[in-house]
């Protein structure tokens, strides 16, 4: 074989990967094709922080304010985000993905920062602090003699 040859049967096999792939994506729905992304929002969360995520998913959908795969609620969540820096600067930083993608993934980050806000943060009460067992290995601390104060 020589190179043409290879080069032809590299397209080829390629070719076939992408339509089959093509074929995959289009028999599913677009819950199904998104749906591994799930556990991913709560990691991407916990590790930026849900600050951080809004400001560059927002500044990333107001950089394509053009760009109509974006659902109207999304550039409505995004419009609402104020921005510190000007247009030029926020390149630096905004995600370069498929916009579809993305607007799916932005939909099920906002879907956590709603649910996070709805479920406020529980303080441990006294009273269950109190009655938790003491670690082990820790010393609990000595009684305090009345008579000394």
């Amino acid at each position: 074989m020589d190179a043409e040859q290879l080069n032809q049967a590299l397209y080829d096999k390629m070719a076939a990967e992408q339509e089959r792939f093509r074929r995959e994506l289009l028999s599913k729905t677009p819950e199904e094709v998104l749906s591994h992304l799930k556990p991913d929002v709560k990691g991407v969360l916990a590790e930026f922080g849900p600050e951080r995520v809004t400001y560059v998913l927002a500044a990333t959908i107001q950089g394509k304010e053009w760009d109509e795969r974006f659902s109207r609620d999304n550039k409505a969540w995004a419009a609402a985000v104020p921005m510190a820096e000007p247009q030029d600067r926020r390149c630096f930083y905004t995600v370069n993905s498929h916009s579809t993608l993305l607007n799916g993934f932005v939909g099920m980050v906002r879907k956590e920062l709603d649910a996070m806000r709805e479920k406020p943060e529980q303080k441990p009460s006294i009273k269950e602090q109190l009655a938790a067992k003491p670690v082990p290995g820790e010393t609990p601390a000595k009684p305090r003699d009345r008579e000394a104060r």
